[in-house]
């Protein structure tokens, strides 16, 4: 890997600092970190474009390390969300199973 003394470019995000990783960030989103991710695709599109820049031939030190680390930050705010959302689509499957009372009645049979 080359090191390059350049600056980011203007598409570049800001370096961030480290997410606070014991926050669930489907219900303590605006508590998780003040730049959490508005949504799992916005931090998978933040997620490629830090994958893009390790990629490049020429790679700033400097922003390697910010890159690293706000990679990390992003990943384990990913896996947060989806077990969050494991746990209420669960929760909602299980409802359903249960017969909650809320469901609408079925539809008439159009046969009989």
């Amino acid at each position: 890997m080359a090191a390059s003394p350049s600056s980011p470019s203007a598409a570049d995000p800001p370096d961030r600092p480290p997410a606070n990783p014991t926050a669930n960030p489907a219900t303590d989103k605006d508590r998780f970190v003040d730049d959490a991710p508005d949504s799992y695709a916005a931090a998978a599109a933040e997620l490629d474009a830090i994958l893009d820049r390790l990629d490049r031939p020429e790679v700033d030190v400097d922003r390697l390390v910010a890159d690293v680390a706000r990679g990390a930050d992003l990943l384990r705010w990913c896996r947060t969300f989806l077990a969050a959302a494991t746990v209420e689509i669960d929760r909602v499957v299980a409802e359903i199973d249960e017969g909650d009372g809320n469901a609408p009645d079925p539809p008439p049979d159009p046969t009989g």
